[in-house]
Formats: C-alpha cells, sequence, structure tokens
C-alpha cells in the first residue's frame, strides 16, 4: 500500500512521519529530490548550495528518516538550465524578487 494513501493516524501508527516530496532543479547540482514537512513552494533554495532552485511537488507520503532531507536524483545541471530557460519572465522575477526580500 502506498504512503500517500493512509491517514495521518496510519502512518503514525506504522512510526512514519507525515511529509511531501519535490524535484528540485538546481543549476550547479542539477535535480535532487528532496522530503519536507510542509508543501513546498515554487522555488527553493538548493540545500547544496543555496541557490534558487525550481522545485516541483511531486507527491505526500510518509518516512521515517528526519525531515527535511535530500538526496541526488541526477548530476546534470544541464536539466536544470534548460528547465529555468523555460521559465516566463514573471516566474524568472518573482524568484529575483525573492532573493532582494
Amino acid at each position: 500500500m502506498a504512503c500517500a494513501s493512509l491517514s495521518l493516524q496510519e502512518l503514525q501508527r506504522n512510526g512514519l512521519s507525515p511529509c511531501f516530496y519535490a524535484a528540485l532543479y538546481c543549476k550547479q547540482h542539477g535535480e535532487l529530490r528532496l522530503a519536507l514537512p510542509d508543501v513546498p513552494p515554487s522555488f527553493l533554495p538548493c540545500p547544496a548550495c543555496k541557490r534558487d532552485s525550481l522545485c516541483i511537488f511531486l507527491g505526500e507520503g510518509g518516512t521515517k528518516l528526519r525531515l527535511p532531507f535530500w538526496r541526488y536524483r541526477t548530476h546534470n545541471p544541464a536539466i536544470a538550465v534548460e528547465l529555468w530557460r523555460l521559465l516566463t519572465k514573471e516566474e524568472k522575477i518573482s524568484v529575483s524578487m525573492n532573493r532582494i526580500n
């Protein structure tokens, strides 16, 4: 049974903490997979270099690991560069404004 189909009580009864999974695309580090305690925003700092990166929500579930945690999916930064290129001008401005605030 997939964790996403379990209730909060069932997750806790099985020793799991509820979490939200995301893919983060960093221009320097490539694709990383994250597990977070809250729903991720569209952009997050890369946990390795702190550079603002595109973040895509993948789903929710449970984990026995301490949150937050991340793992490299691929060390191919070209993936992130291509995704960044496809962002609209407004999305890029939003990221730039987040750096200032």
